[in-house]
């Protein structure tokens, strides 16, 4: 072979190595474009997700916002408001109209058994406490409810009202024992009625118009 074909094949040849390193780098350079146009576009697609997604929370927070402005809340009932109770007249009426009732039935229900003077003399005595602790507990009553000037007044008409009790003992002690062992127990049992009489008197008299 001669130099000039060696010569000629040697060019050749070191000119097909840099054509072949030339084109080299203009694929590995296409590629790496095309990745990072690849990678352009799933950034953009992630940026349009998010913001999509940014959007549809945004409109939710402000449906949900919209919606607690909107919301009444539900009106509660008024409170009643409770009056003081207090003892009007016809509380206290009531009530000794009661006491009175169940007085006289126990006033009754001592003597069942009494047979003999004496256990009638202690169920008359018996019979007299119970209306005289009944009086007693409405004369307290009167004192604190009536004014004053009329406490005073059925104050003095009761020292009368003791005195006239006695009398009316006596007399129906007296008429009805003629002398007899009974005159104790009539005498009490006297006092007894006229006392209930009286527990009615204040009843009617004066807690009924209180």
């Amino acid at each position: 072979m001669s130099k000039r074909l060696l010569m000629s094949m040697t060019v050749a040849s070191s000119l097909l190595l840099v054509a072949c390193q030339d084109d080299a780098p203009v694929e590995e350079t296409t590629e790496v474009a095309v990745e990072q146009e690849q990678a352009k576009e799933t950034t953009t697609d992630v940026i349009e997700q998010v913001e999509e997604t940014t959007t549809q929370v945004s409109v939710e927070e402000a449906a949900e916002e919209d919606a607690k402005i909107n919301v009444v809340p539900p009106t509660e009932p008024a409170a009643q408001v409770e009056e003081p109770v207090s003892q009007t007249t016809t509380s206290l009426f009531t009530q000794y109209e009661q006491k009175l009732s169940a007085t006289a039935a126990s006033a009754e229900r001592v003597y069942d058994n009494a047979m003999t003077t004496i256990e009638m003399e202690e169920a008359a005595q018996q019979a007299f406490s119970l209306w005289d602790a009944l009086l007693n507990e409405m004369y307290g009553v009167l004192k604190n409810e009536l004014s004053a000037a009329d406490f005073e007044e059925l104050r003095a008409d009761q020292r009368e009202w003791i005195a006239e009790r006695d009398d009316y003992a006596t007399y129906q002690a007296t008429e009805q024992a003629n002398g007899g062992s009974a005159y104790t127990m009539l005498y009490i049992d006297a006092q007894a009625q006229y006392t209930a009489q009286r527990c009615s008197d204040f009843l009617y008299d004066f807690m009924v118009s209180l």
